[in-house]
């Protein structure tokens, strides 16, 4: 974990400007786009065909404490 720094010098802040530019400029060329995208699993393909789904982990293994 990085440490806090509760009074940052003027480098920290041009640090911070920096890295808060390189964002922005991601940002806007990505068109507000984050690096993962949702991808439909086993389970909503079955819903989505009507077919009955399997999973690999038994049901009961899912509820036991």
């Amino acid at each position: 974990m990085e440490e806090v720094n509760e009074n940052p010098s003027g480098a920290d802040w041009d640090e911070f400007e920096q890295e808060l530019r390189t964002f922005d400029i991601q940002h806007i060329q990505g068109k507000g786009k984050f690096a993962f995208a949702f991808v439909e699993g086993p389970l909503v393909n079955a819903l989505r065909s009507g077919d009955w789904y399997a999973p690999t982990v038994p049901i009961w293994f899912c509820f036991s404490y």
